[in-house]
């Protein structure tokens, strides 16, 4: 007991969740409890029930056997085995209710389906990022080393401890592993599994075909690692040698490193990549290094060196370049020797055909390197470098350099005018290179133009060409695609989006039930979008097809046959986009029935009680009237019924008129007789 109490008071906020709600529900309650879950309030343990009302700063603890199921509003929240969550404050905030809950450790599942201008939301907070939610269905693990997304259907935003922001789609899983490691994979069979076990199959399931994905295996590619510092060219014999090599992962994992081979007694450390070694004897050897990084993606390093007891030349010259791509070449000295580097002489080989010509065929000049060097084929040429000192004596030095098209990116966006209802599809399956084939290239998307990579999330590539999103707010989008070829060239392209905020039709506002022959007016309440609307086109005869076009909201018709009539909607805007609506109606033919009721009997200045009734049964009465002098004109009216007293002061044989109005705006009359009689009153000796 002891044990709980301390989990009362745990007050390290490490994830918060915020619900809004448009509803009145404004209590976050247990709608199941599943074995021993306990509450703690005030500093003391409660056991949960069915209906348990939770208040600001309760906590609950669910065992290592229960689940929870908690209701707020429209959302659902699953409290998975082995979870604490706490309840934050409830807040108003533009007529809507602002709940948080702080998610202390474990695992919650939460969806809701509905569909809203002002939706659902929550927000959590958590290893220095916050989430945000609308509607859809999520899953949320928590630990001290991972926090992890499950996004089945709709879309979280992801903002991080630098206000960056991610859009996480749906079908997709989110790994966080501190500030600046994460991956994005899609929904594995592992994780429905997992979710289906504690949630429920028909829950998930309903998820899953809502978003239009299956689980799948992981389609986002991992790169190796890329070499950022490599070892010198030349060494000299009978000095030691302290360098260091470094590869980065373009995921921002760890990185080690192996020598394969390399000079007798060279040592590597496999965590900073300091290679040692003591060069005896001049001579030449190759290195070999290998670069794995935390997903076991490898890069090999192939290097050759040489060990000399003169000065050496290193020719120095990008590893690739584009075809017609200008770029310089120079020759140095090793960095050990650079301060010698004067009254040298030099010549190169410049487009890899084995001559020297520059800076004349086969003479040697002054200068250190060429500028402008350029190749219009693509292929992998072998440059060198000659120097030669005073002495005449010579060495030399080459370097590969691969001569790569960049690959050709192509983006098109299906379609180009969209909702955010609407899926759009991102298709990047034009992307082409002269060398890989199509389905060795790979891709990313920038959904927003604003520099961060959104799908996949920040790092990494998917081989996957063809992907759908959708925008969860209106404005005009410049969609970016970045693809790769297997020598890490790339190329972009991109597409304009306009979203809009969609056509919507409110409801259709006529009468219930209608009499044959009445004229009635129908009209078409809709929310406008940024789009004007052109066309209102109208079926009135529970087909479906739309056999009258108008140009405003409003059409007046008289129906002539009797029976059940779907009246339809359907608006259409100036894009194209359309929206419809329907309204069941009855039409009926058959009059409204009114009785006065009487004839009545009463005394001069005596009450008298008059109630007149009618039915119609294809419209509403809105109002009942009495006319009690007989001009005609309504002395008295009800809009609840037609019973009333009056009072009259002559006696006589009064005629009287009892009417009322349907919402047809039609009127319905009907007379009785009221004898006013004038006796004089009986005393009554006792």
């Amino acid at each position: 007991m002891t044990k709980l109490l301390r989990l009362c008071f745990f007050s390290s906020v490490l994830i918060g969740i915020t619900f809004q709600c448009i509803r009145n529900d404004k209590v976050l309650k247990a709608d199941l409890v599943v074995g021993e879950q306990v509450e703690c309030r005030n500093g003391y343990v409660r056991k949960m029930t069915d209906g348990y009302t939770l208040g600001e700063d309760d906590t609950v603890i669910v065992s290592s056997s229960s689940k929870v199921k908690l209701v707020f509003g429209d959302g659902i929240i699953y409290l998975n085995r082995n979870s604490k969550l706490r309840v934050g404050s409830m807040a108003r905030q533009s007529g809507s209710y602002r709940l948080k809950l702080y998610l202390l450790e474990g695992e919650l599942y939460f969806t809701s389906s509905e569909q809203k201008r002002n939706q659902d939301s929550f927000v959590f907070i958590g290893h220095g990022v916050t989430v945000t939610a609308s509607t859809g269905s999520v899953n949320i693990k928590s630990d001290r080393e991972q926090l992890t997304i499950v996004q089945l259907s709709g879309s979280t935003l992801l903002t991080s401890i630098d206000t960056e922001e991610r859009l996480i789609n749906s079908c997709s899983r989110l790994e966080i592993r501190g500030l600046n490691r994460s991956r994005v994979m899609p929904v594995s069979q592992s994780d429905v599994l997992n979710l289906k076990d504690w949630v429920g199959n028909t829950t998930i399931t309903a998820a899953l075909s809502q978003a239009g994905c299956t689980a799948q295996s992981a389609v986002v590619k991992n790169l190796a690692p890329e070499w950022v510092r490599l070892p010198d060219e030349v060494y000299m014999a009978g000095e030691s040698v302290i360098d260091t090599v470094q590869a980065i992962d373009p995921e921002n994992g760890e990185v080690t490193y192996h020598l394969l081979s390399g000079l007798q007694g060279m040592t590597l450390d496999e965590k900073s990549g300091e290679l040692r070694f003591n060069p005896i004897s001049t001579g030449s050897a190759n290195v070999t290094i290998k670069a794995i990084d935390s997903d076991s993606q490898s890069s090999v390093l192939d290097h050759f060196i040489t060990i000399s007891s003169m000065p050496a030349v290193v020719l120095n010259a990008p590893r690739m370049v584009s075809p017609g791509e200008y770029f310089n070449i120079n020759a140095s000295l090793p960095k050990n020797l650079a301060k010698q580097a004067s009254g040298y002489l030099y010549r190169f080989d410049c487009n890899g055909d084995g001559v020297f010509d520059y800076p004349e065929s086969e003479k040697f000049g002054k200068r250190s390197g060429v500028k402008n060097c350029v190749f219009s084929q693509e292929g992998t040429y072998l440059l060198k470098v000659e120097m030669k000192d005073s002495e005449g004596k010579t060495v030399s030095a080459a370097r590969k350099v691969i001569v790569n098209r960049r690959p050709e990116a192509s983006l098109k966006v299906t379609p180009v005018v969209g909702t955010t209802e609407t899926e759009f599809l991102l298709d990047a399956s034009g992307c082409r290179d002269t060398r890989d084939a199509p389905e060795e290239l790979m891709v990313r998307f920038d959904i927003d133009n604003d520099g961060r990579w959104d799908i996949p999330f920040s790092t990494g590539f998917i081989a996957e060409k063809r992907t759908k999103y959708s925008w969860s707010e209106a404005g005009k989008f410049r969609v970016i695609v970045q693809v790769i070829d297997k020598q890490g060239m790339t190329d972009t392209a991109s597409a304009e989006v306009t979203v809009g905020r969609g056509i919507k039709i409110d409801y259709i506002t006529c009468p219930d039930t209608i009499h044959v022959g009445d004229s009635i007016r129908i009209e078409c309440k809709y929310t406008p979008s940024e789009f004007a609307v052109k066309t209102f086109e109208w079926s009135l005869d529970s087909d479906t097809a739309f056999e009258i076009s108008t140009d405003k909201p409003v059409y007046n018709h008289v129906f002539r046959k009797e029976g059940a009539v779907d009246i339809r909607c359907r608006i259409i805007d100036e894009k194209g986009f359309a929206a419809t609506q329907h309204k069941k109606v009855i039409i009926v033919n058959s009059g409204c029935t009114v009785n006065a009721g009487g004839p009545y009997k009463t005394n001069v200045n005596a009450p008298v009680v008059l109630e007149g009734v009618a039915k119609d049964p294809d419209n509403k009465i809105l109002k009942y009237y009495w006319d009690f002098d007989g001009d005609r004109i309504p002395d008295w009216n009800s809009e609840q019924n037609g019973k009333t007293t009056h009072v009259f002061k002559k006696s006589g044989k009064k005629k009287v008129f009892f009417s009322v109005m349907t919402d047809d705006s039609l009127k319905f009359y009907d007379s009785t007789f009221v004898e006013v009689i004038n006796e004089a009153p009986v005393a009554d000796a006792g």
